[in-house]
C-alpha cells in the first residue's frame, strides 16, 4: 500500500535542465519541478518466480559451496516517480498523464514540471544473485609449512532487466543505468586469514559500469560511458583476550575518487553519484570490541 508520504506529501521544489520535446525542441533549458504526493493511489500488487541451487563438491573440493538463484519480479499498479525530462518524453510519445503535469507559461513555454508519485503500467525486474564460499585449513596444502585458516566469498548480483512501463507510454528500461543506481553488475570478494589470535580480513568491493542515462545519446551528454569502479577495504584484528578484540580498518585502502557525474542541482553542479560511490575518500578506524555473559 502506499506510505503517507506518497499520499500526501507536500510540494518540494527543485530545478531540472531538461529539452522540451513535446514541442520539438533540440535546446536545453532549466526549468521548476515540483514533487508531489498523489492521494489518488492504490496498492501495488506483484508475482515473484525464483529458482536457484546449491552444490557442495565435497568429494572434489571440500569447503567449496556454490550457489545460484534466478528472479523475476512483476509489479502492477507499481508506485514511481519519473524525472522532468522522463515525462516529457513520456508526454511527446503520447502519454496522456503525463502531460498533464506540464505547466506551461503564456507563451507555451516551460514554467513548471509537477513530480507527483503515480502507479504505473507494470514494472518488471529480472536477475541473479550468485553465492560462493570458500574454506580451507592452508596447512593442509602443504605450502612450506603455512598454517592457519582462510576463508573466501564472493556475492555479486546481475541485473538483467528493471523495465518500467508507464500507462500508454514507452517502456523505460534501466538495468546498466547509472542515474538510476541500477548497474548490471554488482558484486564484493571477501578474504579472511586467522591464525591463532591474529586475523587479516581484505574486500573488495565492484560496481559495474553503464550508461549514465539509458535514455540520451552520447552525444546529448558529451559522453554516455561510465567504467567499472573498485574499492579496497582491509581490517586487522587480534584477540587480546577471549573476551576483548583490537582492530584496525581502512576503508577506500587506494583512496580512489568517484567518478565525475553529469548532474545538476539548484546550488550548482554535484560531481558525483552518493548513492552508488564512495565520497569521502580513504577512512581509518580504530577499535576495541568487549563481549560480556
Amino acid at each position: 500500500a502506499p506510505n503517507l508520504g506518497e499520499l500526501f506529501k507536500g510540494s518540494s521544489q527543485g530545478t531540472s535542465a531538461v529539452t522540451d520535446t513535446p514541442r520539438g525542441s533540440t535546446s536545453i533549458e532549466n526549468v521548476l519541478t515540483g514533487s508531489v504526493g498523489n492521494s489518488g493511489l492504490v496498492p501495488e500488487s506483484s508475482n515473484t518466480w525464483t529458482v536457484g541451487g546449491v552444490i557442495t563438491p565435497d568429494s572434489l573440493l571440500p569447503g567449496l559451496s556454490f550457489s545460484v538463484d534466478y528472479y523475476s519480479i512483476s509489479i502492477t499498479k507499481a508506485i514511481s516517480t519519473l524525472t522532468a525530462q522522463q515525462e516529457l518524453d513520456q508526454c511527446a510519445a503520447g502519454a496522456q498523464q503525463e502531460c498533464s503535469f506540464i505547466q506551461r507559461n503564456g507563451s507555451g513555454g516551460l514554467a513548471r514540471v509537477l513530480l507527483p508519485y503515480f502507479n504505473a503500467a507494470s514494472r518488471l525486474t529480472k536477475g541473479e544473485d550468485i553465492e560462493i564460499d570458500y574454506t580451507t585449513n592452508l596447512a593442509d596444502w602443504n605450502w612450506g609449512g603455512l598454517d592457519g585458516t582462510l576463508t573466501t566469498r564472493l556475492i555479486a548480483n546481475h541485473l538483467d532487466r528493471f523495465e518500467t512501463n508507464v500507462l500508454s507510454g514507452v517502456p523505460l528500461e534501466f538495468a546498466g543505468s547509472l542515474n538510476n543506481n541500477t548497474p548490471a553488475w554488482k558484486w564484493v570478494l571477501q578474504a579472511n586469514y586467522s591464525l591463532d589470535a591474529l586475523s587479516v580480513f581484505v574486500q573488495e568491493r565492484f560496481i559495474g559500469g553503464g550508461k549514465y542515462d539509458r535514455s540520451k545519446s552520447a552525444a546529448q551528454l558529451g559522453g554516455n560511458q561510465q567504467g567499472g569502479v573498485y574499492y579496497t577495504d582491509a581490517t586487522l584484528r587480534y584477540d587480546v583476550t577471549d573476551e576483548t578484540q583490537a582492530y584496525f580498518t581502512i576503508n577506500n585502502l587506494f583512496d580512489r575518487d568517484p567518478p565525475g557525474y553529469p548532474s545538476t542541482l539548484i546550488s550548482g553542479p554535484n560531481f558525483s553519484n552518493r548513492t552508488l560511490y564512495d565520497m569521502i575518500g580513504r577512512t581509518f578506524t580504530v577499535g576495541v570490541r568487549f563481549r560480556t555473559d
